[in-house]
């Protein structure tokens, strides 16, 4: 089955979230090509949160997908991606960067690519689109950001599937060069706590979007974010899969990054000397 969830802008009222989706008991995703599909505002960035007491992704084929939901690329007459680390308009004649977020993006022919921003740590936005450029027709777009997927259990979560949140590739209503000179999105943001964690056949994935090859080819999105908490881990990592790369393209966007924490549990002191 597939499940569509749509964030709106956060505001004064949920500056934290664009919506919480809350399990009341347990959110299990069991059979295989069965996909949570997150989807986060394309201008503003307001993204769904997950709450529940316990998660099972029981299926390599099945799991959470935020791919190319991040903020949008630019769309039309010369305007700059979307997102804190979006590239610029590409300028004429050339081709647009990709976008950063855990990794900055590749240069474009003539535009450059976008920066890095947030957290390594607890990682809250979604990745940024990339550019434009002045070339094509006025039905292609840079590259989309991967979105967010930001998921807290506060019991035991069993991982076997899949959380992606992949960038986008550049894309256009019409085939031929004009497609091919735009950068790609930049990956997403993973971010999951947990009081325990557990799995041994994982796949983790926020790796930048290609940027579309031609005569003139634009640059690879960055690598997004990937933070994983727990307080006790059980997980079997070394079988686990994780992608953080920087898309291809004019010049590669840089990778991301992968932090795996652990949180104290409630009660205890920590002494300062």
């Amino acid at each position: 089955g597939q499940l569509y969830v749509h964030a709106a802008a956060t505001n004064a009222i949920t500056p934290d979230y664009g919506v919480l989706v809350t399990v009341a008991g347990d959110g299990v995703v069991s059979n295989a090509d069965s996909w949570i599909y997150s989807i986060s505002q394309p201008i503003n960035g307001g993204s769904p949160l997950y709450r529940m007491r316990n998660l099972t992704l029981a299926s390599a084929g099945a799991g959470f997908n935020a791919s190319a939901r991040g903020f949008v690329g630019g769309v039309n007459a010369s305007t700059n991606g979307n997102g804190p680390g979006a590239s610029p308009y590409g300028g004429s004649g050339g081709s647009s960067g990709g976008a950063g977020y855990g990794g900055v993006g590749g240069n474009g022919q003539t535009g450059i690519g976008g920066t890095n921003y947030g957290s390594a740590l607890t990682p809250l936005f979604p990745g940024s689109g990339a550019g434009w450029f002045n070339w094509g027709p006025l039905t292609t777009r840079g590259g989309d950001g991967g979105g967010l997927l930001r998921i807290q259990v506060s019991r035991n979560l069993a991982l076997n599937g899949t959380l992606r949140a992949d960038g986008g590739q550049g894309s256009g209503l019409l085939g031929g060069e004009d497609t091919q000179r735009l950068g790609g999105g930049s990956g997403g943001g993973i971010h999951v706590t947990c009081k325990t964690l557990s799995g041994t056949n994982a796949t983790l994935s926020a790796i930048g979007a290609n940027g579309r090859v031609g005569g003139f080819t634009g640059g690879g999105g960055g690598g997004g974010r990937i933070a994983i908490w727990s307080q006790y881990d059980l997980s079997l990592t070394n079988t686990w899969t994780f992608s953080l790369a920087g898309g291809t393209g004019q010049q590669a966007g840089q990778p991301g990054t992968l932090y795996w924490g652990q949180m104290q549990a409630p009660g205890t002191i920590v002494l300062i000397r």
